[in-house]
């Protein structure tokens, strides 16, 4: 199971929204004071966070169906995608131009995310590929 790279870079995944649990997102501020910003501090984003951490998980482990696990690296590229668009319009437009946000190690960690799950789907289509290739000598 985690001989291969996609199961690497699945476990990577899920490692890195575990972690942002445990990490700021960003610090927002106005003017004088500010506040670091957590990935518990709104529901909507746990909620997210929990649904792509599960993705990756299942997919890791759904190793024996390749198509499947392709599927759910699409789907998790994409919710991890539609988290990101979510986060920047709460920051831009919920926020407002009076408090200034700059993001932390937590935002970086939700950018890395859909790469992730992309190389894991190009890794799995490859071995897909030469599995199809092996069946047509045999």
């Amino acid at each position: 199971m985690f001989q291969r790279i996609q199961s690497v870079f699945l476990l990577f995944t899920d490692l890195l929204f575990v972690l942002l649990f445990f990490v700021p997102f960003g610090t927002v501020g106005v003017a004088a004071a500010a506040s670091l910003v957590e990935a518990l501090d709104l529901i909507w984003p746990l909620v997210a966070q929990f649904v792509v951490s599960s993705i990756a998980v299942i997919a890791a482990f759904n190793f024996r169906n390749r198509k499947f696990q392709m599927r759910l690296c699409l789907i998790g590229a994409t919710v991890s995608i539609m988290y990101l668009a979510f986060l920047y319009t709460l920051i831009n437009f919920v926020m407002g131009e009076t408090m200034s946000f700059s993001p932390g190690i937590g935002a970086h960690f939700s950018a890395i995310n859909p790469a992730l799950f992309v190389l894991a789907y190009y890794f799995i289509k490859r071995d897909e590929e030469m599995v199809r290739s092996a069946d047509r000598l045999r």
